[in-house]
């Protein structure tokens, strides 16, 4: 598996998290989540993170997205596997959110061509969104809070944040793209 790319596609995923709005901000996210697997020492199993280019079709690296260290997984359970916390910081309609508490979690299937059963969880600063809604600072909040959900804390302390989860996901191998550690761009 060491040295494989896998693509977790927010398009695909049932977004459970936030209840009654996640389908909404789902379709804001343009980029996908890739992994690599980087080392594997069982029970461990390391990944670096990156981000696809908006709708590169097969998946390209954003290399202007930064990668993340997903060091430490936990694979005691193998073939399933989660890892995390990190935080990424990835795009939504142009604009740049950060996913604060990010795990990544699925069970390898036997040949290692694909993850089956992946997830997403996070934190979103939805501050970046509120001019997609049309309103000011808290927009996001507001009409999320007219369908049952709140906002959260964020690692700030304001209270601006959105707890998101992503199911189902069906994450292929994509043969012959290797992640570059990347720093982003300015």
């Amino acid at each position: 598996m060491v040295g494989r790319t896998y693509q977790f596609s927010f398009a695909d995923a049932t977004i459970e998290e936030p209840p009654g709005v996640g389908g909404l901000l789902g379709g804001y996210i343009e980029q996908d989540l890739l992994v690599e697997v980087t080392d594997v020492a069982d029970p461990l199993i390391d990944f670096m993170g990156g981000l696809s280019e908006a709708g590169s079709s097969p998946p390209e690296q954003d290399l202007c997205a930064a990668t993340a260290d997903l060091a430490d997984g936990d694979l005691s359970a193998n073939p399933y596997f989660v890892v995390g916390p990190t935080e990424l910081t990835m795009e939504a309609s142009g604009v740049a959110i950060t996913l604060f508490e990010l795990e990544v979690s699925g069970v390898f299937v036997d040949d290692g061509d694909a993850i089956e059963d992946g997830e997403i969880t996070g934190l979103i600063d939805t501050r970046p969104l509120d001019s997609l809604v049309g309103g000011g600072e808290g927009a996001v909040c507001d009409l999320v809070g007219s369908f049952g959900a709140s906002c959260e804390d964020c690692p700030d302390g304001d209270t601006f944040c959105l707890r998101m989860k992503a199911v189902d996901i069906e994450a292929p191998w994509i043969e012959g793209l290797d992640l570059e550690e990347s720093e982003g761009c300015e």
